[in-house]
């Protein structure tokens, strides 16, 4: 996801410092600039997503149209009632957290208007409820995109069963001790070493040993989603739990699939987890799937991906997602 730029403008220094430290604090990828004089805004430049203007520093943009570009405009003010009518109006004292609702916002419209037919850069998938297909339901969706695009697959889940349905041995190495490798040989590391590919889809193989995750850092986790899309690959998450780096995957996240089931007694966890991801700080935009296929009648050695990535399921998710970002109609 790109970096979203706000453009903050008013005389009261303390509250243009109070909002920038706010935002540089509670959000990731989002750059913040500010003015507080006149003459400063007016000789300034640059582009940016979204921009609160107090009502003087507004009329000179308006009046005198210096060499700042922006997609969208808030009045910055201070009263109900004050004559400006013409634009949308964030006022100042209001709880600082609106602003989360107005960026995420302005952030999904641009999304939307920029879209291509290439569709989602990252796309998560994550199960409640803890559907016993959500892996080939990933891989299906993975394998569909690929036909349009370079999909790189990720399983994140704590004990991922897919070395045991893949039969290839770069899918049992571990992602960590690859990650730890990216980590020390700088940019001497090649990725491209460690993916394998399972029906057009390009893979890195996944965790063994869960408890490692909790020692590795921050960056390590970005620095390998942007090495990802920097060769090209839209990326598909699976993952299955409230891990340390979670909050990155809702960062990167153009759009995050709930796999459930359409019965009641599921519907607790589902919406108690729909729940939680809305009210975070720039929550991806939730896709609800229920998909009621069972791997439960499948026996001992009819557990075949390609077989069901090929039949029911295929159909049902190409009906699903058919015209939507993730697989386009073209």
């Amino acid at each position: 996801m790109e970096e979203f730029s706000v453009l903050i403008c008013d005389f009261d220094s303390a509250y243009v410092n109070a909002l920038s430290t706010y935002l540089g604090s509670r959000k990731r990828r989002i750059s913040v600039s500010a003015y507080t004089q006149i003459d400063s805004f007016l000789n300034g430049q640059g582009h940016y997503n979204l921009a609160l203007l107090e009502k003087s520093f507004l009329e000179s943009y308006e009046s005198h149209q210096p060499d700042i570009k922006i997609d969208r405009v808030l009045y910055l003010s201070e009263n109900v009632n004050d004559g400006v009518t013409s634009k949308e109006i964030f006022y100042k004292f209001q709880n600082v957290s609106n602003l989360n609702d107005v960026i995420a916002k302005a952030r999904y419209d641009g999304c939307q208007e920029n879209k291509t037919i290439l569709g989602l850069e990252v796309l998560g998938i994550y199960s409640p409820i803890g559907h016993d297909l959500r892996l080939p339901f990933a891989l299906t969706l993975s394998h569909i995109m690929s036909q349009q695009k370079k999909v790189m697959f990720l399983d994140l889940e704590t004990f991922s069963i897919l070395p045991d349905l893949i039969r290839n041995e770069d899918a049992k190495k571990d992602l960590l001790d690859i990650m730890y490798l990216m980590e020390s040989e700088g940019e001497s590391f090649q990725l491209q070493e460690h993916i394998f590919y399972f029906e057009d889809i390009a893979m890195l193989p996944p965790l063994k040993n869960p408890e490692n995750l909790y020692f590795v850092k921050e960056e390590l986790w970005e620095r390998l989603y942007k090495t990802i899309m920097e060769m090209g690959y839209s990326i598909v998450l699976l993952y299955d739990g409230v891990f340390p780096f979670v909050h990155i995957l809702y960062e990167y996240m153009d759009e995050l699939i709930l796999l459930g089931k359409s019965k009641d007694y599921y519907q607790y966890c589902f919406n108690h987890c729909k729940d939680y991801i809305l009210q975070l700080d720039m929550a991806p935009r939730i896709h609800e799937v229920m998909l009621n296929m069972s791997a439960e009648n499948l026996n001992e050695g009819a557990y075949r991906l390609k077989n069901l990535m090929e039949g029911n399921l295929r159909s049902f998710v190409w009906d699903e997602f058919k015209g939507t970002l993730a697989i386009s109609n073209s």
